[in-house]
Formats: C-alpha cells, sequence, structure tokens
C-alpha cells in the first residue's frame, strides 16, 4: 500500500511548494492564539493525512485547538499568569504544548513529527 499524503508531501518538497492551505487570522484574534491553532492545525493535519495516524490519536490535539479557539482572551496572558489549564479546562500535557508554541512559535512533537515524515519519504524515495 501506498500512503498518498506521503507521496503529495514529497512532490511538493521537490517542487518547493507547500502541501497545505495556511492558516488565516481573523480580525481581533491575538496573534499568539493565531500561532498556537496554525500550529496545532499543522500537527493534527501531518498526524492524520501525512503520516496515516488513527483520527482518535489527534482528538486531544483537537480539543486543545477548539479550546484555544473559543477562547477571547490572548493566550500568552494565560501562559504567563498561570492559569491556562483551568481557563481552557486541558490537561497538563496539553497546557504544556500550547506553553511550548507561545514561547518558540513551534514545538517539539512538530519537530518529531517532520524528522517522521523525511524518515518514511526517504524509505519510500529508495523502493
Amino acid at each position: 500500500p501506498v500512503n498518498i499524503g506521503l507521496q503529495g508531501y514529497a512532490i511538493c518538497q521537490q517542487h518547493g511548494i507547500r502541501d497545505v492551505s495556511v492558516r488565516h487570522r481573523r480580525p481581533y484574534e491575538p496573534e499568539s492564539n493565531h500561532v498556537v491553532l496554525s500550529v496545532l492545525s499543522e500537527i493534527v493535519y501531518r498526524m492524520v493525512w501525512t503520516l496515516g495516524q488513527p483520527w482518535y490519536r489527534a482528538e486531544p490535539l483537537r480539543d486543545t485547538a477548539r479550546a484555544v479557539d473559543g477562547c477571547q482572551t490572548d493566550i500568552r496572558v494565560l501562559c504567563e499568569d498561570g492559569t491556562l489549564a483551568d481557563r481552557l479546562g486541558i490537561d497538563v500535557y496539553q497546557a504544556s504544548l500550547v506553553q511550548e508554541i507561545v514561547e518558540r512559535g513551534t514545538c517539539t512533537l512538530l519537530e518529531r513529527i517532520y524528522d517522521r515524515i523525511e524518515e518514511c519519504v526517504d524509505s519510500v524515495s529508495t523502493l
């Protein structure tokens, strides 16, 4: 069986184009909320569509994205005052992931996913 998501990713990389659309910032949406939502969306997309992981594995991340999306307060403020998990109703792991995204603009999880994608693309291209 061939993973079409991986093939699409590899083809787009060869031609220097992005294989997914970008998330556009809504009016009045705090910048940090937009960044967190963009990264979480990228993680879910890469897990499910590119790597072929089952949907249930991405569900906690989608729950976190829904919580951030529904939050009118700047996520950076919630991180700074230590109320992120309580205000969003997320667990400690999800809160630490959001905190990392706010601080770095990305996260270790997404970097590991991209490493895994590259490994898979390399193994497919050598066949």
